[in-house]
């Protein structure tokens, strides 16, 4: 089998306050639309952050690799609303679509440290729990492939609130200190979306409470739900809920970060500190931004002991057009992978 994994005997999943965001054993089936929450939760493309949302900028990197000072660093754009990128172009503000990095990961039965690794030549490993809505698929097809003949290919219709992803649970999660390092080679399909597309969902419950935490990493459209607009690219983003009134519904991204890439193979990789209170992501190699954790047990950006990663589509708001990315390579592990040599 070209998936390793720690698949040892599963036994069922903990429950949190929420039934349906409830952490899946590795090996549960359940067929369960996207998380709820949000589609009435973020506002609609163009409109305005909502109060408050200034606070979403904890902590900003960018590709020089710092972390950030929100009293000393630029404030972060909030990824609800539009605004002025200072780019005169997409594709030249960020990372051309034909510089792809000749990257040459180890295979899986090299790879050091890693609680997963799958090239998914193996098919669609049935310890992942699938979800996804009417119209949305997500499979194991040799439509596209990195390495090999096969990968992860995910389609989520234009719908609200759509999705199509793998969940990922038991063993492998919860990690130690919670803190982990998730690498995986993404094909995302022109034209991108406009607004919030999420690719991660880390979900969790805050240490010590029952208290639920999610965050979602992808790519936000700048300006929101505008493609034809002067500057539009789609940038690095993420978003955090809390049933933490005062943390929840954080967005953050950095218009100084490179444009997400499309129509190539890009390898995208996600550090998770959970003793430093960290969140880093980089892409093709080149750090994007990191955001950390001021200390508030009341703030956004606590790390969460994660109970669940989903890889694949979700997008709260209507998109013009399906959403269309294939995934390959995809490893989890207690130390950096990177992209290869």
């Amino acid at each position: 089998m070209r998936y390793l994994a720690v698949l040892a005997v599963l036994g069922c999943a903990s429950q949190t306050r929420v039934p349906e965001e409830a952490a899946p054993a590795v090996g549960t089936d359940a067929g369960s639309p996207a998380p709820p929450g949000e589609t009435p939760r973020e506002p609609p493309p163009g409109a305005p952050p909502s109060p408050g949302a200034s606070d979403a900028g904890v902590g900003t990197g960018g590709s020089s690799g710092t972390s950030a000072n929100p009293d000393t660093n630029p404030p972060a754009t909030d990824v609800r609303s539009g605004g002025d990128t200072g780019a005169s172009d997409g594709r030249e503000a960020g990372m051309s679509n034909q510089d792809a990095p000749a990257f040459n990961p180890m295979p899986c039965s090299k790879t050091a440290g890693s609680l997963l690794c799958d090239d998914f030549e193996s098919g669609m490993n049935p310890a992942y729990r699938k979800s996804g809505g009417v119209g949305s698929t997500i499979v194991v097809d040799e439509t596209r492939a990195r390495s090999g003949k096969k990968s992860l290919h995910a389609r989520a219709p234009a719908a609200a609130g759509a999705s199509a992803a793998i969940a990922i649970g038991s063993p492998v999660f919860p990690t130690a200190d919670n803190s982990y390092f998730v690498r995986t080679f993404m094909y995302y399909a022109s034209p991108p979306g406009t607004t919030n597309v999420h690719m991660f969902t880390v979900s969790g419950t805050i240490p010590g409470t029952n208290m639920r935490a999610r965050a979602l990493i992808g790519g936000t459209g700048f300006p929101s739900g505008m493609p034809a607009a002067p500057g539009f690219k789609v940038l690095p983003s993420t978003v955090y809920h809390s049933d933490i009134l005062s943390a929840d519904h954080k967005g953050y991204s950095n218009p100084a970060s490179s444009a997400v890439p499309f129509d190539r193979w890009v390898c995208w990789e996600l550090q998770v500190d959970g003793v430093k209170g960290e969140w880093r992501l980089s892409l093709d190699g080149a750090e994007q931004f990191t955001i950390k954790w001021n200390k508030d047990p009341n703030a956004a950006w606590l790390v969460p002991q994660v109970s669940q990663l989903s890889i694949g589509i979700s997008h709260p708001h209507p998109e013009p057009n399906p959403i269309e990315i294939w995934f390959d390579d995809l490893v989890i592990g207690t130390q950096r992978v990177g992209c290869g040599p």
